[in-house]
C-alpha cells in the first residue's frame, strides 16, 4: 500500500488486479483502489473538487463532535 499527500490529505493507495477504479474516504481516510498500472495522481486530480469537498465535510464533523 502506497502513501501519498494531497492537499495535507493523506491518501492511501491500494493496487490490485481488477480494472475497477475506486474513491472513498473511510473514516474520514481517503482512499484510491486502483489497478496496479495505473498512476493515481491524474485520478486525484480529476476529482480534485470533490475530494476537498469531502475533506471539508468530515474535518467540520470532527470539529463539531469535539464541541458536543
Amino acid at each position: 500500500m502506497e502513501t501519498l499527500n494531497f492537499n495535507g490529505i493523506t491518501c492511501q493507495v491500494v493496487r490490485r488486479d481488477s480494472r475497477k477504479i475506486s474513491i472513498a474516504f473511510h473514516s474520514g481516510r481517503l482512499r484510491i483502489v486502483l489497478p496496479r498500472h495505473i498512476d493515481p495522481l491524474p485520478i486525484i486530480g480529476k476529482h480534485k473538487q470533490w475530494i476537498l469537498k469531502k475533506h471539508e465535510w468530515f474535518e467540520r464533523q470532527r470539529l463539531l463532535a469535539g464541541k458536543l
